[in-house]
């Protein structure tokens, strides 16, 4: 039969003798007010604590200092703000084999360094349908409504509806989870796939690094976030933007996708409804993607940026994936490489190309002072990202020195499937804006008046606006809702 805890004197005795063992079954039997100051209770090693749906009042530190193998239900807790110490949370600082259903915080938590709603660090944890409302402030590392550091854990059900703040340049966080790791921190990678499943953010976040609505970063593998929607903006720290070039990564839904060579790493049909700022690597769904696969997920807040900023993913490198997606919010970079789907894309030499394929940007505008398009911003010389099937509309607005961009792809030329040049991508109504002085000529972009295009462009049937560009060796025949080459007559008859 489980102990049953009635007062906050009964509570602080589990795990100090032997009839409150630190294994033990544990259920309150009302709700409990903390009166003075609570001391957090020590290590325990296979507790079960069911907190029976009562609430646990006014608690000045964590209610438990670390748990391994043990379970935690059906319990709320009201912060006070705690003391300015490192590793503060609002249930554990340390939890190992640990699982944690229908936990709910509320008040508010501030520490030096680490801080989460429910747990600091996880280790092969799993947290359902938990919730935090009390607002989590650090000064630096990591920070995250529910989980700060989370290793080999799954997050299902999850809500953070409170603000999430890091106030130096070296904080990073998200909503959910700081750093969503599938790896301990010894290193290598999880035994199995870690999944964080139908995760929400309500709440704003602002940390120096590595900001996501859901997760700052995704890191190893293999992993899944899966159905995860932020609400909340997301932007650098003030001191961050004082030193505006050195912040980086942020997402709607992660910061930083990443994993192992021989991991997997995939974000599925997640969403971001909130309006994403930074400097590098800014994107609606993820700062940037390193060899990771974003999938059918949707962004339709605006994103800001210095560099590298895209409606989808930032920057993508490492035979990263970007598919099946939808954007439809403003995208505005300060310098280069704006793209209403991907900002930049590169790639190593012994990756695969990257993917950019049946993705959908009805973004009103795409803006920056150069190196501006409507699928992909800009790439690596040798990046040959294979882009296909995607369809795009709306502005772009250039705002500066932008020969020769303007268009839906970098000059250096990316791989398109299915054709030498535009593949089956499609142009739907967009309007482009050229600064005083250049002409907007097709795919090519924004070309200086004056200047012969360096690639004549050549739109077949504009009344679907389906453009064909050709390489300047060919020429386009145009056909009733056909476009043909020459180099393909000359096949067809054999020569």
């Amino acid at each position: 039969m489980p102990i049953i805890i009635t007062n906050a004197s009964e509570l602080a005795q589990i795990g100090s003798s032997h009839s409150f063992p630190g294994n033990g079954s544990y259920i309150l039997g009302n709700d409990i007010r903390i009166t003075e100051p609570w001391r957090s209770l020590r290590f325990v090693d296979g507790i079960t604590f069911d907190g029976n749906g009562h609430h646990i009042y006014t608690l000045d530190a964590p209610l438990f200092s670390a748990i391994i193998n043990g379970a935690v239900r059906n319990l709320t807790l009201t912060l006070d703000e705690a003391l300015a110490a490192p590793d503060v949370s609002g249930l554990v600082v340390d939890a190992v084999d640990t699982e944690f259903i229908g936990i709910t915080t509320y008040g508010s938590i501030s520490s030096v360094y680490n801080a989460a709603g429910i747990a600091s660090y996880a280790l092969r944890c799993s947290f359902i349908g938990c919730e935090n409302y009390a607002s989590v402030t650090i000064d630096a590392g990591e920070v995250g409504g529910i989980a700060a550091y989370a290793y080999e854990c799954d997050i299902i059900d999850c809500i953070n509806y409170a603000d999430i703040n890091g106030l130096r340049l070296d904080s990073e966080g998200g909503g959910v989870a700081g750093i969503f790791d599938a790896s301990p921190p010894w290193g290598g990678h999880a035994p199995r796939t870690m999944r964080m499943d139908n995760c929400k953010n309500y709440g704003n976040i602002s940390v120096g690094n590595y900001g996501g609505g859901i997760t700052g970063s995704a890191q190893i593998g293999p992993y899944e976030l899966i159905g995860c929607i932020n609400y909340g903006d997301v932007s650098p720290c003030l001191e961050a933007r004082v030193s505006y070039s050195a912040t980086d990564h942020f997402g709607g839904v992660a910061g930083l996708l990443e994993k192992l060579p021989d991991s997997r790493g995939v974000a599925y049909g997640c969403a971001n409804c909130g309006e994403i700022s930074g400097a590098l690597f800014v994107g609606g769904i993820a700062g940037s993607s390193f060899s990771c696969v974003v999938n059918n997920c949707e962004s339709e807040g605006s994103v800001f940026g210095g560099s590298n900023v895209g409606g989808i993913v930032g920057f993508i490198e490492g035979a990263s994936e970007v598919s099946c997606n939808r954007c439809c919010g403003i995208i505005s970079a300060e310098c280069d490489n704006a793209g209403g789907i991907v900002g930049f894309a590169e790639r190593n030499p012994e990756d695969a190309p990257n993917l950019i394929i049946d993705n959908l940007a009805g973004n009103p505008s795409v803006s920056g002072r150069y190196s501006v398009h409507r699928v992909l911003g800009g790439e690596a010389q040798y990046a040959d990202t294979e882009i296909s099937g995607n369809i795009v509309s709306g502005e772009i607005l250039l705002t500066g020195d932008n020969t020769g961009t303007g268009g839906l792809v970098y000059d250096y030329e990316p791989v398109f499937q299915n054709d030498p040049q535009l593949g089956d991508n499609r142009l739907q109504g967009a309007t482009f804006v050229c600064p005083p002085g250049e002409r907007f000529e097709g795919c090519l972009g924004c070309v200086p008046d004056g200047i012969k295009p360096p690639r004549p462009p050549c739109c077949c049937d504009p009344c679907r606006c389906r453009p064909c560009c050709c390489r300047p060796k060919f020429f386009c025949l145009k056909l009733p809702r056909i476009c043909l080459q020459l180099l393909a007559l000359k096949l067809l008859m054999g020569r």
